[in-house]
């Protein structure tokens, strides 16, 4: 998706969870290595605030269950990463002319987060919902 932005845009961010965290097996550090060596690709990693819970090197029980239980409630993860989506999103917007804003992932609670701030700015965004 990133590739196919960069041939109509001439810069592209891809908001992130950080991959520091993650076990190395779930990790391809050569897929994709053009493109994010490209300097037009930015990056922006943002952690969420239970950093102990879903894929992560270490876990912590107490970030495990809350964050299990904002899953259930919510029929998905992604709660605890919103005010740090939304703290970076406000930063990219308003240090740069931003013409589209796509979301993809299956955290569907942030994808509240990201409409907002499109419709605050006026920003044309693509929704894509990908199912749990």
């Amino acid at each position: 998706m990133a590739a196919t932005l960069l041939n109509k845009y001439e810069c592209v961010y891809v908001v992130t969870l950080p991959t520091h965290d993650l076990p190395g097996e779930l990790l391809d550090f050569d897929f994709g290595k053009e493109l994010l060596n490209d300097p037009r690709l930015k990056l922006v990693e943002v952690s969420p605030i239970l950093a102990g819970y879903g894929y992560v090197k270490e876990t912590n029980l107490f970030h495990r269950l809350i964050g299990s239980l904002l899953t259930r409630l919510l029929c998905g993860p992604g709660v605890d990463w919103i005010p740090s989506l939304k703290k970076a999103l406000l930063n990219i917007v308003k240090q740069n002319d931003v013409k589209l804003i796509v979301s993809t992932g299956e955290p569907f609670v942030t994808f509240y987060t990201v409409t907002v701030l499109a419709s605050k700015f006026c920003i044309p965004c693509i929704i894509d919902y990908r199912d749990l």
